[in-house]
């Protein structure tokens, strides 16, 4: 994977970007008649094709404000191992008969695809809700208990990959829309923490397999900047398995001190001063900035 991804002019007129940089939201019902009448002659031409391979991105009209660019593609950002666990969430939660509650269009080819996470709806545009493709309801409490945990799970394993490798793919890429995508984030789990959001009963003990803290980590906004991250595994102190235990660590035994004999299972490193490192280089990297003093 290459450091800068090749950049691609869009062909599109500048006004009509600008035009869509303005007007996030289409109106269904007028949408054909707007785009013929921005396009024009245009209308009917076929589209470019982009490069099948590759890292490429296409910049947004300058001073358009928002993101950078309208795309960003870059390739290796999976491992197999990445992939086979969300497929593996997403086989579990069809298996399971997990439903999408907003039907297919022409626009999706006739699929119905689920949508995860928390949505705004065009009616309440100013009210984010958790969606039923989340929560999965049913008459059947049992039932909907189950799905639900089979579509939280997908949510985590989901997160596993943006939380860190796409964070950082967009960082090197377009910092200043990771930060304000992380300060998003930090506004979303702010209204949280307030009681100013809907959960619809959503609660971290939805999900039983591993420790979650809180609810917006299902929504991949429970650290949005790229950092070290060591895995789910399973704390000594509180006998319990969460997702990320470093992070946990940090925020629940942060002035606790480890030995390497307890944290000989979980790959994560201990100083000799019982702080704990995600990896060797951050072992050195505190080593050298708290200890370089010592003898």
């Amino acid at each position: 994977m290459s450091g800068v991804p090749s950049v691609i002019q869009a062909t599109t007129l500048a006004h009509v970007q600008t035009y869509y940089c303005t007007h996030t939201r289409s109106n269904r019902s007028n949408i054909e008649a707007t785009v013929k009448r921005l396009l024009g002659d245009s209308a009917d031409q076929p589209l470019r094709r982009l490069p099948e391979h590759g890292d490429l991105a296409i910049p947004r009209p300058v001073r358009s404000g928002g993101p950078k660019f309208w795309v960003v593609r870059l390739s290796g950002q999976l491992s197999q191992g990445d992939q086979d666990t969300i497929l593996e969430a997403a086989r579990k939660s069809e298996s399971a008969g997990c439903q999408a509650f907003i039907k297919g269009t022409e626009r999706t080819a006739g699929l119905s695809p689920h949508h995860l996470g928390v949505f705004f709806r065009a009616s309440e545009i100013h009210t984010p809700w958790v969606t039923n493709d989340t929560l999965q309801p049913h008459s059947n409490k049992r039932v909907a208990a189950a799905r639900r945990r089979c579509m939280l799970g997908l949510c985590l394993a989901i997160d596993a990959v943006v939380k860190e490798k796409v964070q950082s793919g967009l960082d090197r890429v377009d910092r200043k829309t990771r930060r304000a995508h992380k300060a998003s984030c930090d506004r979303f789990k702010s209204a949280v923490n307030q009681g100013k959001l809907d959960l619809r009963g959503l609660s971290p003990s939805d999900f039983q397999d591993v420790q979650v803290d809180h609810v917006a980590d299902f929504f991949r906004l429970s650290s949005s900047g790229p950092g070290p991250r060591s895995g789910q595994d399973t704390c000594p102190r509180c006998n319990k398995t969460y997702k990320d235990l470093l992070d946990h660590i940090k925020k629940k035994h942060g002035e606790d001190r480890f030995t390497a004999e307890e944290m000989a299972d979980t790959g994560l490193w201990v100083c000799s001063c019982g702080k704990v490192a995600a990896s060797e280089r951050g072992l050195s990297y505190h080593r050298n900035r708290y200890h370089s003093h010592q003898v």
